[in-house]
């Protein structure tokens, strides 16, 4: 005998029936009345259910049953589908987030990277207190070295070799370019050598103030603008010197602050002074002069401006008496002299120039070539040379006001200089 749903029906129709006859029996205040109806009530009850389980409409009820229970199943397949989908989804987008989250730390990280030193200068601006204008300043400096093409050129003009070998040496003590200290550097010296090559240098603040650097790296760091003579005059433009060059660097002199660019100096200051140099002497109106000018332009006005001007004058004296003790080997001239007036100087060589007035051996053992030559460069309009370069540039106006009074007095006395001629 197969057991098919309407009898599982049934039975579950008359269990209930049981149960909810006893639960009643329990409570009723009618017990023995409900004793007496309720086997004929249940027996009515289990009949009339026993024939409509056979109706068709029950096998439809339960058929639609089974549909809903099987639909259930299908949406709890399709639950565990859709959970599935999504947390195939979230894994896809964290995959997706982590990948994003790599890449971005990557491109930080190579942005970091490129910008590194830029970022941390600004950090160390904004930890000093610097304002952008600070960031920018360079130190300017005027330098002298020991050796460049100077030296031939006053070797030429003097038309002599080993007597003037004493010019290649320096009064100055050496500098230590290992060390760290500015306070080795050495002031330019009106006692020093007089042929010397002046330029003018520019290096970055934070470059010079940087205690961690040697001289030599420092000035590693350095712009340099110089005067290179006739033919030559935009050659020495914006340079950068070998370490041979600068360890040449016998005194500097330090102008102030600059915020100037290196175009700005070169259009703005080399350049208008290089097209006005027409005139160019290697002795008297050389790269003293050039950098000199070039260096009042980039000097603090006030006690700088001062200080370089009495440099000047002091370096100028000394390249005229130091050319005449070289020349004449100091042998003929009283050093009290020398060292009175420039003008007491002059008047003692236009004697000695006529020949007659000294023995013959000394006169003889003069150089007169270089005589002539040297005072051929003194013939040199110095103060109207000044006053040419100084009306192109007006910024120049008080370097030379008062040195150009004195040189103008001895120039007057070395043009009435007649030397004997040479046989």
């Amino acid at each position: 005998m197969q057991i098919t749903a309407t009898d599982v029906l049934r039975f579950a129709i008359i269990a209930f029936t049981f149960f909810l006859t006893f639960s009643v029996l329990e409570n009723s205040l009618f017990r023995f009345l409900i004793r007496c109806i309720l086997p004929i009530a249940i027996a009515t009850v289990i009949f009339t259910v026993w024939k409509l389980c056979d109706h068709p409409a029950v096998f439809w009820i339960l058929d639609f049953i089974s549909y809903l229970t099987k639909k259930l199943k299908k949406v709890r397949i399709c639950k565990d589908e859709v959970k599935q989908f999504f947390r195939n989804v979230f894994c896809r987008i964290e995959k997706a987030i982590s990948g994003l989250a790599d890449a971005v730390s990557s491109s930080v990280a190579w942005l970091l990277g490129r910008f590194q030193s830029g970022l941390w200068e600004e950090w160390r601006r904004f930890q000093n207190k610097e304002t952008p204008e600070e960031v920018q300043m360079r130190v300017a400096l005027l330098v002298s070295t020991r050796s460049g093409p100077s030296y031939e050129a006053v070797l030429r003009a003097f038309t002599v070799s080993s007597r003037f070998d004493i010019l290649r040496q320096s009064n100055y003590p050496n500098i230590e370019w290992d060390s760290a200290d500015t306070t080795v550097l050495h002031g330019p010296s009106e006692q020093a050598s007089f042929a010397r090559s002046f330029s003018v240098c520019l290096i970055p603040y934070f470059v010079w103030t940087d205690n961690t650097k040697t001289l030599l790296e420092r000035f590693s760091c350095g712009t340099y603008w110089e005067y290179l003579g006739e033919g030559k005059h935009l050659a020495g433009d914006c340079l950068g010197w070998g370490e041979d060059r600068i360890k040449t660097i016998d005194s500097v002199f330090e102008l102030g602050l600059c915020t100037y660019t290196n175009e700005t100096i070169s259009q703005e200051l080399y350049e208008p002074l290089c097209n006005t140099w027409t005139g160019y002497d290697p002795v008297w109106w050389n790269t003293l002069d050039f950098s000199i000018r070039q260096a009042w332009l980039l000097a603090d006005y006030g006690d700088k401006r001062r200080e370089l001007k009495d440099l000047y004058k002091k370096l100028t004296n000394q390249r005229f008496r130091g050319t005449i003790e070289r020349m004449l080997s100091l042998s003929f001239i009283p050093l009290g002299l020398v060292a009175l007036d420039p003008v007491l100087c002059v008047l003692f060589f236009n004697y000695i120039s006529n020949g007659a007035a000294l023995p013959w051996p000394f006169t003889f053992s003069i150089n007169w070539e270089a005589h002539l030559d040297l005072f051929y460069g003194l013939r040199l309009d110095w103060d109207e040379a000044a006053k040419e370069v100084e009306s192109a540039v007006p910024q120049l106006h008080g370097l030379v006001d008062e040195s150009g009074l004195a040189m103008s007095m001895f120039q007057s006395m070395i043009s009435s200089v007649r030397p004997l001629p040479l046989d």
